[in-house]
């Protein structure tokens, strides 16, 4: 997030549709990394040793 700090909604009173727009406004960047479902175990390794800012994502094969 480089600069940038987080506002939590709840702490700061916003809900729902409010939040959504303040997210607009101030264009929030998320980072993503996917992983296979049956890479769960490295995923959850990368996150705690901190290999990548951002959320996990595990994906099931169709």
């Amino acid at each position: 997030m480089s600069g940038a700090s987080f506002l939590s909604p709840i702490s700061h009173g916003m809900m729902g549709e409010e939040f959504f727009r303040v997210a607009a406004r101030i264009k929030i960047e998320t980072a993503v990394h996917t992983y296979p479902l049956i890479a769960a175990n490295q995923a959850l390794n990368d996150l705690r040793e901190g290999r990548f800012a951002g959320a996990a994502v595990l994906i099931a094969a169709c």
